[in-house]
């Protein structure tokens, strides 16, 4: 089983960067077109420049985390499970949020991602730790907001665009994707049902590895509350599970993504990089927690 997570980490750090790579060259045409058109101001070539960084820094941090999947997986191939666990536990808290967040794909709560990591790599998030982990990284940021390619950061609000702490995503992504609107958690819940999926289906595509326990019951817990994805006293079908869960998500992330891509425009406008990141102060205590329950 360690030799085909190890096997699987390098898989999805080698699709992340190819990803990442695909949008570098978006970035790069989009910066020839502006610099071509004589109207571009210099202000949107400055904006794309910041852009391109970003997604430079991002690939840095992905080649590290191939490295490491490949020193992880040769170690798993060699040694007991315990060599394997020691190397894993080298990783700062942080990367392996940050690694989770891009496979999970949304802003998440620290339970959830502690439950993917749980079933999905058989590794320990505590979720207490994400509350210190939140405050270390608002004061790296703000000693040096250079020192790091990518943050982990509260989602945004969409109303309001102030931090919602409780929930985590990543520096690294464009603002629509780390902003929540009234429909988001749900549209997230479906959303990581289906990265679930995705990676029980990975798994099981290794004829010589048994799918987690743990991964099949955290899949039947988040599939509970789709409409039509189980049936009373049959076992999980995870055929009929995607195809729920994709039908409800094509309800109801139309709407969702014209909110959130409207909130994104405004935390783009800010003038202030930090907000842009950690969301705008409250004027009222208490503001964010009452929004986020009324959304």
């Amino acid at each position: 089983m360690e030799v085909v997570m190890a096997t699987t980490t390098e898989a999805r750090a080698r699709d992340r960067l190819s990803k990442a790579v695909a949008r570098q060259h978006e970035l790069l045409a989009q910066l020839d077109r502006l610099v071509q058109d004589p109207k571009t101001s210099s202000a949107e070539i400055e904006r794309t420049q910041r852009q391109l960084a970003r997604c430079a820094a991002e690939q840095s941090r992905l080649v590290a985390d191939l490295r490491l999947a490949q020193s992880t997986a040769r170690a798993a191939g060699n040694a007991t499970l315990r060599a394997v666990s020691s190397l894993a536990g080298q990783r700062p808290m942080r990367e392996e949020v940050l690694d989770l967040l891009d496979e999970i794909g949304v802003p998440s709560f620290p339970r959830a991602i502690s439950d993917f990591a749980l079933a999905c790599y058989g590794r320990s998030l505590p979720p207490e730790r994400f509350a210190s982990l939140r405050r270390d990284e608002e004061r790296a940021y703000r000693k040096d907001s250079t020192s790091r390619p990518a943050w982990v950061v509260p989602a945004i609000n969409a109303l309001g665009l102030c931090a919602i702490p409780r929930i985590v995503a990543s520096s690294a992504w464009e603002p629509e994707r780390r902003i929540v609107g009234a429909r988001s958690l749900r549209t997230n819940h479906i959303m990581t049902l289906l990265s679930l999926l995705d990676f029980r289906a990975h798994i099981a595509a290794q004829d010589f590895q048994q799918v987690p326990k743990e991964l099949g019951t955290l899949i039947a817990r988040y599939a509970e509350t789709v409409a039509g994805a189980t049936e009373r006293g049959d076992g999980l079908d995870y055929d009929q599970v995607r195809t729920a869960a994709e039908a409800e998500l094509a309800r109801i992330q139309p709407i969702d993504s014209d909110e959130r891509f409207a909130a994104a425009a405004a935390v783009r406008a800010l003038p202030n990089a930090y907000y842009q990141l950690w969301g705008r102060p409250a004027t009222i205590e208490g503001e964010v927690q009452e929004r986020t329950r009324s959304g």
